[in-house]
């Protein structure tokens, strides 16, 4: 078996499920019969229990649930079937807490009454940032949520009603605008990226509907246009990710993807890889568990190795549909109307555990390509990308500030790369 092979959760899906997100070790989705919640932890075998959340009086198109401040995230639409449609588009912010005491499904009306997040009226897109919400982040009005409205883009921070989280205070808070600013056109895809010091500030990726890419300053307002390396008569836009570098957490790159084609871009708008992925067809959602990429299309996933941005696998998926990845990543494959919900886990595609569920032990924190090693002997490969690490850092200590904002990055990228091939006999096969 192989790392990205999926487990199928459920082949008894009443209905299709349109988003969803992971709620510790259980599932949370939503359909045309409202948004529902899998004991997927407590699944053994036979039928998969669940819980209405949402009853089907408001069709919700978007949700991310966010276990730090304990909110379940939603976004309205007119319909169930266009998650893009901006009448009724609403976004709503509901603790945690609330599902605990609760024998029916929260409806419309209680929604609108208690958990309608302000200023979100026509929403139609929207991200979290999914990060510990600090006294730290408060106080540097740290972006939690990014929503598009119309032509406009606002941000909101969130202020927790019990920040110390002392038991029995009570979870949820208050979400307070930061800032609005207007775009020409419609966004289509957008994601916030991490709080940093310095003149980067804290960004959001957001693509715009004529295929424009920017990274847009959330405290001065200030657009990088992205520019892309494929010169394509018609962009269209797929998605935006932010992903941590994983050689240097201290380093983020934004994930911008059209067409075919899968870019990486620093935070200063130049490209962070000297490589891109084109993927074979068009795919409707992308997915980064280092050191893999995961390209969803309608029928098919392809699998794509981050050591060179080279396919390794495409696998058959009958009317795939990606829905969100948190500890695992979760689709959807409709065949001759029966829908399944299956799950690609996080720890063996990262290579912490292998196939067969066993730990690997310490955890391999390095360089490219480490799945592809994991019958090699933990300190031999620790060792040698130990030295590759200090020859970097050696470097890094030798280059001047202006240069290590620029061109560092790509050589680092490099030296790891080529610590992977010395000591990975199969690294030229996943070429």
């Amino acid at each position: 078996m192989e790392p990205w092979t999926p487990i199928c959760i459920t082949s008894n899906l009443k209905s299709q499920i349109v988003a969803g997100d992971a709620w510790g070790e259980d599932f949370v989705g939503s359909s045309a019969f409202g948004v529902t919640r899998y004991y997927v932890d407590k699944h053994l075998s036979g039928e998969l229990e669940s819980t209405l959340l949402i009853d089907n009086s408001i069709p919700m198109v978007q949700l991310d649930v966010d276990e730090d401040i304990a909110i379940l995230f939603c976004r309205s639409s007119n319909s169930i079937d266009d998650p893009t449609d901006m009448r009724n588009g609403q976004m709503y912010a509901i603790p945690l807490d609330v599902f605990m005491h609760r024998e029916s499904p929260l409806s419309k009306k209680e929604l609108n009454k208690h958990y309608m997040v302000s200023r979100t009226k026509g929403a139609y897109v929207y991200s979290i940032h999914q990060a510990a919400t600090s006294t730290a982040s408060i106080l540097q009005n740290a972006c939690k949520m990014a929503v598009a409205v119309g032509k406009k883009l606002r941000t909101f921070r969130f202020i927790p009603t019990n920040p110390a989280r002392v038991p029995g205070m009570g979870t949820g808070g208050v979400f307070e605008m930061l800032h609005e600013y207007p775009t020409a056109e419609t966004i289509q895809a957008l994601v916030i990226g991490e709080p940093s010091a310095g003149n980067t500030g804290q960004q959001v990726s957001a693509a715009l509907q004529s295929g424009t890419f920017a990274l847009i300053n959330i405290e001065s307002g200030l657009e990088t246009p992205l520019g892309l390396d494929e010169s394509a008569i018609q962009v269209n836009p797929v998605m935006c990710l932010q992903v941590s570098d994983p050689i240097d957490a201290m380093q983020q790159e934004f994930v911008i993807c059209y067409n075919q084609s899968v870019e990486f871009k620093h935070t200063n708008g130049h490209n962070s890889r000297q490589y891109g992925v084109r993927l074979s067809s068009r795919p409707h959602a992308i997915a980064y568990v280092y050191p893999y990429l995961l390209g969803f299309t309608n029928n098919s996933i392809e699998v794509v190795t981050m050591i060179n941005g080279s396919l390794v696998k495409t696998m058959p998926m009958q009317r795939c549909q990606f829905l969100n990845n948190k500890r695992g990543v979760y689709f959807t494959s409709t065949l001759d109307g029966t829908s399944m919900l299956y799950k690609m886990s996080e720890d063996t595609l990262s290579g912490k555990t292998t196939v067969d569920g066993s730990t690997m032990g310490q955890p391999l924190q390095v360089a490219a390509g480490n799945v592809f090693v994991r019958r090699m002997s933990v300190s031999k490969m620790s060792h040698d990308v130990k030295e590759a690490q200090d020859r970097v850092q050696d470097r890094r200590s030798s280059t001047s500030p202006k240069k290590h904002s620029g061109m560092s990055e790509t050589f680092i990228s490099d030296e790891v790369v080529n610590s992977n091939r010395r000591i990975n006999p199969l690294f030229d096969d996943a070429e």
